[in-house]
């Protein structure tokens, strides 16, 4: 059985991906624009309204205003092409 991962950081990274750090010490970079199908998540297909991600520390998840989440199982499941950044987020213009 895979760990439930909990996500301790997060940043927008482009128009239609995430850098995320777990509390496992693990980081990736992952894309979401091919996952964002359907009526909750058709706004995140605007790169403005995209942005607007926030990090929900209690759950331990991203979360968008109109209550879209990327679930911390789908982090779980994307194990196996995880990229190793350490605790910050590889340089790009839109990292903070």
């Amino acid at each position: 059985m895979s760990p439930i991962l909990h996500i301790i950081d997060a940043r927008v990274i482009g128009d239609h991906s995430l850098y995320l750090a777990f509390d496992d010490g693990a980081s990736k970079v992952v894309d979401l624009f091919d996952q964002l199908y359907g009526p909750i998540f058709e706004p995140l297909r605007d790169p403005e309204y995209y942005s607007r991600m926030t990090l929900d520390r209690r759950c331990g998840t991203v979360v968008w205003p109109n209550g879209a989440d990327y679930p911390r199982r789908r982090c779980t499941n994307c194990l196996t092409s995880l990229k190793r950044f350490g605790r910050k987020p590889p340089m790009t213009d839109q990292a903070q």
